[in-house]
């Protein structure tokens, strides 16, 4: 058998003339960088001069308070994108001139000085309550991007290196998910040329993954002309139609509709587009269905009352409660059946438009077995009716933190009868707390699940915690496991459809949002099991002699290397492309000078074809 493994090397010993090489090569960037930096330091301010506004006095003396402490380095501003930086500079410098400040600035200022932050109504041109400036994000983004569009034209004009430029300003958060993905599946491409096949991308958020699926979707990439789809013509009302054209990028369609009366074609955006229903034949009475109204022209949920001997149809409309008769010749015209998105459900996979190959959307397992403690940890606890308070139901039982909780009541009573590993720590949770994986292992455990069950006052009220912690618990199993799948007929992956099957069923059982687990977490769930079974079908089917470890379906190598360069920059924030690199490079220089330590005391080792730029 072929195992599918990623290969880790050793960072290799190096010489002092190579690491010599390589730090003046980075002082001759950072210097090009600082030449063009101060080249737009005049452009930036005429745009900052052109923009200001007059302010009242009462906020002009928090600008310049805010501006002193900056001035006396009393605020780290180190961590904002180099623009926002510098038009910082700019005011602060500017501040005990007059009262007249960029918006963006006065913002910010305001924000710090009042720990809470002030919105701003742009309807009524003022300052309307408070707010933190984080949640202004992409305003100082647009901001921003307009800032470097300018700036680059400029550029531009004067004959500047744009690529300098680009290192020095550029960051990811520019980039959109199309974009992205182009960059994505372009590699997969060059990757496919060297024998290495590439057939997916994992994220850890359903906001995250909704824009990249958005970006390029299964069925954009799977339709064809002369493809039966239904479009929204108004008001949630589909109607089916034939695609008669398409532009290159597949986000407008030509369509007609079938109906006979609207022979006219017209353009419509994706949106409004969905793959049909398949056709049925054997309609019986209680059946559901949708039903054509004659008299307004739309689709009404509705049930099948009877069916009698010259197979006439009686189809009763759930919110009139009219009868209305159908022959069976007219039956697939005024019936059909009632639209379900979980059969056409392909948001976890799409078409690499270079390689022609499919393309799967994973949600990062680790993060989505977090979420899914996270939203045990909000079920009924009894804090009122705050909008992150859930009240999860399985078939009528409370699955609830309280039972997790009366584990550890009951465990402090008993210390010596330790039943499971539950501290402080996984009760009561903290938002450092949330992100350890380790606490929400212990207490989606099978030895919290038996405890409950011998707990005589928790053995009775806790059986839908129970359930879910069991299904929570073989998610990560198999996800956290080592073991490698050999081929499909692994019984772990027949576990997967069970829990994916079981997830599913209980969400389309509730009576309220509140009664299951958020929406976000659902869609993340469905995302990382359906995409994760079709990228193993897909290779086993291509590959059959290989074998597949589910654990390294994971963001945690990547984000255990994320949060060594981070903590070598000093900085837990998010950090600009420039700030990111100046950390990646201390850690490059730092990981040559221990090389260099190691080779003077243990000898030079052999670093052939080893350098800085070899990443494993």
């Amino acid at each position: 058998m072929q195992t599918v493994y990623m290969i880790r090397a050793k960072i290799s010993h190096a010489s002092q003339e190579i690491l010599a090489n390589k730090v003046q090569l980075q002082r001759k960037k950072i210097s090009k960088q600082n030449q063009i930096i101060n080249i737009l330091q005049d452009q930036l301010q005429q745009k900052v001069e052109d923009e200001k506004e007059a302010v009242s006095d009462d906020l002009g003396q928090i600008a310049q308070e805010i501006a002193n402490r900056v001035t006396k380095n009393e605020i780290d501003i180190s961590s904002f994108s180099p623009i926002f930086q510098e038009l910082i500079r700019i005011q602060c410098n500017q501040a005990t001139k007059g009262i007249r400040y960029h918006p963006m600035f006065l913002r910010w200022a305001i924000s710090v000085y009042s720990r809470g932050g002030l919105l701003w109504s742009q309807r009524d041109n003022r300052y309307v309550g408070y707010l933190d400036f984080e949640d202004e994000k992409k305003e100082l983004q647009s901001f921003m991007m307009k800032c470097e569009k300018e700036l680059q034209e400029e550029l531009q004009v004067e004959n500047l290196p744009n690529s300098i430029y680009s290192d020095s300003y550029y960051g990811i958060n520019t980039l959109t998910a199309h974009e992205i993905n182009k960059i994505l599946f372009q590699l997969a491409a060059n990757l496919k040329c060297l024998g290495i096949h590439t057939c997916g991308s994992i994220c850890d958020g359903a906001g995250e993954n909704r824009n990249h699926i958005k970006s390029f979707d299964w069925w954009t990439s799977f339709w064809c002309l002369g493809d039966i789809v239904e479009v929204n013509i108004g008001k949630n009302n589909y109607e089916k139609a034939k695609i008669m054209a398409t532009n290159l990028d597949h986000s407008k369609f030509t369509v007609r509709l079938l109906d006979p009366f609207f022979p006219d074609e017209f353009q419509v955006n994706r949106n409004l587009l969905r793959q049909p229903m398949p056709n049925k034949l054997d309609w019986k009475i209680n059946d559901s269905c949708e039903f054509k109204n004659p008299e307004d022209n739309k689709w009404h949920l509705a049930i099948i009352t009877n069916i009698d001997k010259s197979q006439t149809f009686f189809v009763t409309i759930l919110s009139t409660k009219k009868e209305w008769k159908v022959a069976i010749t007219s039956l697939n015209l005024y019936i059909r059946l009632p639209y379900n998105s979980q059969i056409h459900w392909m948001n976890h996979k799409t078409i690499n438009p270079i390689t022609g190959t499919p393309w799967y959307f994973i949600s990062d397992p680790t993060h989505v077995f977090k979420k899914l403690r996270n939203n045990l940890s909000k079920s009924h606890i009894g804090e009122g009716k705050g909008r992150n308070i859930r009240e999860i139901m399985i078939d009528g039982k409370e699955v609830s933190w309280r039972h997790v909780q009366g584990v550890y009541d009951y465990s402090c009573r008993n210390k010596t009868a330790k039943i499971s590993r539950l501290t402080k720590r996984h009760i009561w949770l903290t938002s450092w707390s949330k992100m350890r994986v380790d606490l929400a292992e212990q207490t989606l455990s099978k030895d919290v699940e038996n405890a409950m069950e011998m707990i005589d006052e928790l053995k009775e009220i806790s059986a839908g915690t129970r359930e879910f912690i069991n299904y929570s618990y073989l998610y990560r199993q198999i996800f956290h496991s080592k073991k490698p799948l050999e081929n499909l007929a692994d019984s772990r992956l027949q576990t997967l459809k069970e829990i994916r099957d079981w997830f599913v069923i209980r969400d389309n059982q509730k009576t309220s949002t509140m009664n299951w687990i958020s929406p976000q977490c659902q869609f993340d769930l469905l995302l990382s099991i359906q995409g994760f079974l079709d990228m193993v079908k897909d290779i086993f089917t291509l590959y059959p002699d290989v074998t597949i470890e589910p654990c390294r379906v994971s963001q945690d190598m990547l984000e255990g290397l994320f949060g060594t360069i981070r903590q070598l920059g000093r900085d837990s924030s998010t950090q600009t492309l420039k700030g990111y690199g100046y950390a990646l490079n201390k850690f490059q220089i730092t990981s040559l000078v221990t090389a260099e330590m190691k080779s003077v005391n243990y000898g030079t080792s052999n670093h052939t074809e080893m350098d800085l730029d070899y990443l494993s």
